[in-house]
């Protein structure tokens, strides 16, 4: 059950993503300071935005908890869907959020539930319909990891990995966090051999994601994605919880059920 919640979780973080974009559409997406977030929101906007969450809860609670799991996991997803459409709708043309964007956990989900009800109508058992799910999860999670490598490698080729792209994204960003923080990339910003090294890191270790599908190597893998997101959060600011919760349920479910 452990390994769920975390997935239930990370499904969370995917709906707060969208859903607050929908409800913080009046004002800068990243340069946002708590000040300007809780500062002259709507009464209607947040009324709407609770009811929606609650939605969204029940939404997720029929699939975790209910006896009608399939169903459940269609109406997470179908939620998902309404809220990005909304939330692209919200922001004008161009706009980061309007963009094509990574929702790992709806994608798993969407693996879970094709392959469980798949092998459920073949006559096997609800245990084995639910494992060859998470086994379906695991191999699309395999997949997204070096889909962004793949997008880096069309945009830049292997140069992504170079000390100056790099040093520059860290530089970037070294005037902004906690002192520890920016004096950390400062230092880091300057380093070609640190630079070079977190670029082939970074870059290396989503390509290798593609051998999740293998269940022994996937502790392994988890724990390399774990260092990767520590890396992006220190040195660049990004946190992106819903990836780290994504890889961890799947490994914990899988590890379990094996």
């Amino acid at each position: 059950m452990i390994g769920e919640s975390l997935f239930g979780l990370a499904l969370c973080f995917s709906w707060a993503n969208s859903a607050g974009h929908v409800l913080l559409a009046d004002r800068p997406i990243y340069a946002a300071s708590s000040h300007q977030i809780v500062r002259g929101v709507a009464a209607r906007r947040i009324a709407l935005f609770v009811l929606a969450s609650l939605g969204f809860a029940g939404t997720l609670w029929v699939w975790m908890a209910s006896g009608w799991p399939r169903l459940g996991a269609i109406a997470v997803l179908l939620v998902l869907l309404a809220v990005r459409q909304i939330e692209k709708r919200q922001w004008p043309a161009g706009m980061v959020v309007r963009l094509g964007k990574y929702v790992p956990a709806a994608a798993c989900l969407l693996g879970w539930v094709t392959a469980a009800t798949l092998v459920g109508a073949l006559g096997y058992s609800e245990p084995a319909s639910r494992a060859a799910g998470w086994e379906a999860a695991a191999g699309v999670m395999a997949a997204l990891y070096p889909l962004a490598a793949l997008s880096k490698i069309k945009l830049t080729g292997w140069r992504w990995m170079k000390p100056h792209h790099q040093a520059l994204l860290i530089a970037e960003r070294a005037y902004s966090g906690p002192r520890w923080v920016r004096a950390l990339r400062r230092i880091a910003g300057r380093s070609p051999r640190f630079s070079a090294f977190v670029g082939t890191f970074g870059l290396l270790a989503e390509v290798a994601c593609v051998l999740y599908v293998v269940p022994d190597l996937r502790v392994l893998l988890t724990a390399t994605v774990i260092a990767l997101h520590a890396g992006i959060g220190i040195l660049l600011g990004y946190m992106e919880p819903e990836w780290l919760l994504v890889m961890v349920a799947i490994t914990w479910i899988t590890g379990a059920a094996g």
